[in-house]
């Protein structure tokens, strides 16, 4: 928001006049003392209309009902100076309700679930001054949200990856990947966070793969700014990034199929309310054992690792290449319990 129309400022600057018994403030003296503030604050002034619909949403019920009153200058019966009828009223130190309690003890409740995620270290200090400042005990956890609190490096790499996209850094990052035994030194230009299966990853253009990359956080041993380097602006929408796949896993080389699979009956109703993907359809080939239906992704590990995880109550009737696929891996799945 800008300052220009910063209400804040305004209402500090309007409630400092208003408790002043010592002076008269005429309508140009509350239009000066605000538009002194804006302009200090590096803003541009406001009108008598702007001035006129804050005072009016002070006293409001939803501004707050601040005992604004207007009295008659007895020397100049044509002007009204403005200020509280209440000389111990302040527009900031109001006593809260108990309705407004029961809301902070909900939001601070709120609050404490993300605790210990990343990025989120500064909910226990506004917890703890809520509750020495207005004397409300926090009730602690009672929504939990699903997270991996072993995962190494996360909480430290979340905040510098974070400002780094919102200020657009270029970042040196040394990482290890799945599978491979040395370190890799990245320059990357970072893009966009994303948490899949209680794990975040960061997006970006990686500049010897010339191409859009991901980095698991927990892989990022250490990281630094290259303020020398320009960074790649990039046109991708991260927003319809994913529409394609289940997951995080994106192929550039790979494109949209459907897929059709089989599902027991019985299992349905779970499926239905909690779809695989977005492109869900309805169910066809219905018996009383199963049914069809079909989705459109771009086949990856989470899609395989999705379809697996359902056992034996789900089963891919095509593209033919997959459901092969999946049944080596289910072959040497056997194999293994086999031995």
């Amino acid at each position: 928001m800008a300052l220009t129309k910063n209400p804040i400022i305004r209402y500090r600057v309007l409630d400092n006049c208003f408790q002043n018994f010592r002076k008269r403030y005429y309508w140009k003296d509350l239009l000066d003392a605000c538009n002194e503030a804006i302009y200090a604050a590096g803003g541009e002034g406001i009108k008598k209309r702007q001035l006129y619909d804050d005072i009016l949403f002070m006293q409001s019920e939803a501004g707050g009902g601040a005992p604004i009153e207007a009295y008659r200058d007895e020397g100049d019966l044509r002007k009204n100076y403005y200020r509280y009828s209440d000389a111990n009223y302040s527009y900031w130190e109001k006593p809260i309700t108990d309705q407004e309690r029961k809301d902070l003890i909900g939001a601070m409740t709120t609050l404490s679930s993300f605790s210990g995620a990343p990025n989120f270290e500064w909910t226990d200090e506004v917890i703890a001054r809520l509750e020495g400042e207005l004397s409300i005990t926090n009730k602690g956890k009672v929504v939990f949200f699903e997270q991996n609190e072993f995962l190494s490096n996360v909480g430290s790499n979340f905040k510098p990856l974070y400002d780094a996209i919102i200020n657009e850094v270029v970042l040196k990052i040394n990482h290890i990947q799945f599978g491979v035994a040395e370190v890799i030194q990245s320059e990357f230009h970072p893009y966009f966070l994303k948490q899949f299966n209680n794990r975040w990853y960061v997006f970006g253009y990686e500049i010897k793969e010339d191409s859009i990359i991901r980095i698991g956080l927990d892989r990022i041993e250490n990281l630094a700014e290259m303020s020398n380097v320009k960074y790649k602006n990039d046109i991708t929408d991260f927003n319809e990034y994913f529409d394609d796949v289940i997951g995080v896993t994106v192929s550039a080389e790979k494109k949209v199929e459907r897929i059709t699979i089989r599902v027991d009956k019985k299992d349905w109703p779970y499926v239905e309310s909690k779809p695989l993907h977005g492109s869900q359809r309805k169910p066809f080939n219905i018996t009383d054992e199963c049914l069809d239906f079909t989705i459109d992704v771009i086949p990856n590990y989470e899609f395989e690792a999705l379809i697996l995880s359902y056992g034996e109550t789900m089963e891919v009737i095509s593209p033919e290449h997959i459901r092969e696929k999946l049944k080596k891996r289910l072959e040497e799945l056997v194999n293994k319990y086999t031995k």
